[in-house]
Order: C-alpha cells, then sequence, then structure tokens
C-alpha cells in the first residue's frame, strides 16, 4: 500500500469515526457499597496520564463528572468533611486498530476517559468506569466539549443513584 493510499484510508476512517459514538463500560471493585451514603470528594492525586491534556479540558471533565454525580443525588463534601467516597479519573490515549469488512486493517486514535469510585480509607476500588471513543481531530472545541460529556453521561448511567443499592 502506498503511502497516498494509506493517508487516504486515514482520512476516510476518520470521517467514519466523526459519526461514531461514545462507548462505555463498567465494573464493580472489591470495595463493598454496604452503608453507602451520598457524599463524595475528589482524591488528592488524579493518575498519570492526564499531562497531556489541556488544562481546561481536564477543569471540563472534572466539572461535568461532578455535575453528574450531583444530578445522581450526590453531595460533594465540604472541606474538611467527611466523605462517603473519593473520586478520581484518568485520560488516555491509546492506539486502536478495525478490521473491514474485507479484512484491511486500519489504525486510528482512541481517546479514553476513567473514572474511579474509591473508599475513602483504604482507597480500595469500589467502582470503575470507561469511555472511549475514536479520535477526531476535525472536531470544534464545543463539539470535543459535547462528545465528553455524552461519554460522562453514558458511563454514569451505570453508577447507582444516590440512595439506592449497587446492583452487581
Amino acid at each position: 500500500m502506498t503511502t497516498l493510499q494509506r493517508l487516504f484510508s486515514l482520512l476516510a476512517l476518520t470521517g467514519v469515526c466523526a459519526c461514531s459514538s461514545v462507548d462505555v463500560e463498567y465494573a464493580y471493585g472489591k470495595a463493598s457499597f454496604s452503608g453507602f451514603g451520598s457524599h463524595f470528594a475528589w482524591a488528592d492525586k488524579t493518575e498519570a496520564g492526564n499531562v497531556e491534556v489541556p488544562a481546561d479540558v481536564l477543569a471540563f471533565i472534572h466539572e461535568t463528572i461532578e455535575r453528574g454525580l450531583v444530578d445522581k443525588g450526590y453531595v460533594k463534601a465540604g472541606a474538611g468533611a467527611a466523605a462517603d467516597f473519593q473520586v478520581a479519573y484518568r485520560v488516555s490515549k491509546n492506539f486502536a486498530i478495525s478490521a473491514s469488512s474485507n479484512n484491511d486493517l486500519r489504525h486510528y486514535e482512541e481517546g479514553a476517559l476513567d473514572v474511579f469510585v474509591l473508599a475513602p480509607k483504604s482507597s480500595e476500588l469500589m467502582w470503575q468506569g470507561t469511555a472511549h471513543a475514536a479520535m477526531d481531530k476535525s472536531l470544534t472545541p464545543s463539539e470535543r466539549h459535547e462528545r465528553l460529556r455524552e461519554g460522562v453521561t453514558k458511563m454514569l448511567k451505570n453508577f447507582p443513584d444516590a440512595g439506592k443499592e449497587a446492583k452487581r
């Protein structure tokens, strides 16, 4: 395959991926949800991997996750107040491969957002959600924000509402 053919394939894939939606996954950790309260706090440090993401995008992600938790009935714990769980997140970029119906392999970049819910004292994982989608560098900042919002919303649909029993 010539360089021009590869470039054309990459451009065609970018057009297809721009229309693709955000995929989400979730899993419960080992820590128990029994006695799970409604107050959350942000973990002291976020995972390595956020270093390549602009500060304004990280701030948008942070606010979107917080708003999603509040919409589910949770309350951000005040300064110095005890939290029932902690929240952390990681943003990463991976290279992915997809195969077409005629077995042509296409390589593309995929962005991922992992949200971690941790037990407050032990920092043991209680729940993890992941949203991932093909990256499209042609999107405007507002389109990227909407895509991030979509991913967080879809992901948090799988997180138990405040005051409800967690479904494992």
